[in-house]
């Protein structure tokens, strides 16, 4: 097992240092806190935690709320957790909306944050948990400048997508977004629209308001969708949808209904779940790096509970995505950087 002499080391820094960063002290730069977490996550150094809790009254634990059960992102989380010492506690808000009661183990003091995978959330409940919480949200984003965000470019991957139907001779390209019980869009889905409004502009064609539809997350939602577009006058030739339980449910209706995908339209989706390799044409979609996402959201929260007094302005962290080719957009499947 490594000791603070080790750790202090390998991140070229005091004991001292080390163990004002591990104490949550505001002396400490941010590059110098930054190598020690890496340090201290690289050689697996556990300090003494029940010493700790008992100076500091913390328990060491993060809350995980997620609406959307997504293993490799919980993995990074939990393996960045454990490495810094924390344990992971896992809290499923069922539904669209995530309310006050999926986050009692702060209120009680029973966990010292909160990181926030893929949910929706009122904007009055996520600004009150920042006023008295360490937060972050991984996935979606926020226009809040005070909000801590781990998520990928949405806007510009979504133009990507939309380029790349666009070359598959698409040019009636409807999105299919991710909005609440009262058709509020989630904002990623807001970036996600731009981006493929950003690259119909880019050939001269303004983004139909008839095409764009916000949904419920899930297979139901995705149906929906079809239902709408196919009552339309004249149809869409792809249907770009922003989740991929969305984009399921789309072409699977489709089909019920005798439109050929991708023959009749192109369905593509978005996160790269493992079902788009085995539904039938498998799905075009965007893989995100959902292990990296949870472990920068660890990474950040812990800069972020570290830093006395609290930031004013959010830390916005963007990851890279790419596109995954299958056949349900036509084309040869391949993956593009």
């Amino acid at each position: 097992m490594a000791t603070i002499s080790e750790v202090a080391a390998k991140a070229n820094v005091s004991v001292a240092t080390v163990s004002r960063v591990l104490n949550g002290s505001c002396k400490v730069s941010e590059e110098r806190r930054r190598r020690v977490l890496q340090a201290v996550e690289e050689l697996q150094y556990e300090p003494n935690l029940v010493g700790r809790m008992l100076r500091k009254s913390e328990t060491r634990t993060l809350l995980v709320v997620f609406s959307i059960m997504l293993p490799d992102l919980i993995r990074g989380i939990k393996d960045a957790a454990a490495a810094a010492g924390y344990e992971v506690i896992l809290q499923y808000s069922p539904g669209p909306d995530t309310d006050a009661s999926q986050f009692a183990m702060l209120y009680r003091g029973m966990a010292d944050g909160a990181i926030l995978p893929e949910i929706q959330i009122d904007r009055t409940l996520l600004a009150s948990l920042y006023d008295h919480f360490t937060i972050v949200q991984c996935g979606e984003t926020t226009n809040d400048p005070q909000a801590h965000v781990v998520a990928v470019n949405n806007e510009e991957i979504a133009c990507q997508m939309t380029r790349y139907l666009i070359e598959q001779g698409r040019k009636r390209i409807a999105t299919v977004g991710i909005g609440d019980c009262q058709g509020n869009p989630a904002y990623f889905s807001r970036e996600r629209r731009e981006g493929a409004r950003r690259a119909l502009a880019e050939i001269g064609i303004p983004l139909d308001r008839q095409l764009h539809l916000d949904v419920q997350t899930g297979y139901r939602g995705g149906a929906e969708a079809a239902d709408y577009f196919l009552s339309l006058p004249e149809r869409p030739d792809a249907i770009f949808c922003f989740q991929d339980t969305v984009a399921v449910g789309c072409m699977q209706s489709l089909r019920r209904q005798g439109v050929a995908v991708p023959e009749d339209i192109a369905v593509a989706g978005f996160d790269d779940l493992e079902i788009c390799r085995f539904i039938d044409p498998p799905l075009t979609s965007v893989k995100q790096p959902f292990y990296e996402i949870g472990r920068e959201a660890v990474r950040t929260w812990m800069i972020i509970h570290h830093d006395q007094p609290k930031r004013s302005i959010g830390r916005q962290v963007r990851l890279a995505a790419r596109l995954v080719l299958r056949e349900s957009t036509g084309g040869s499947p391949v993956v593009v950087d």
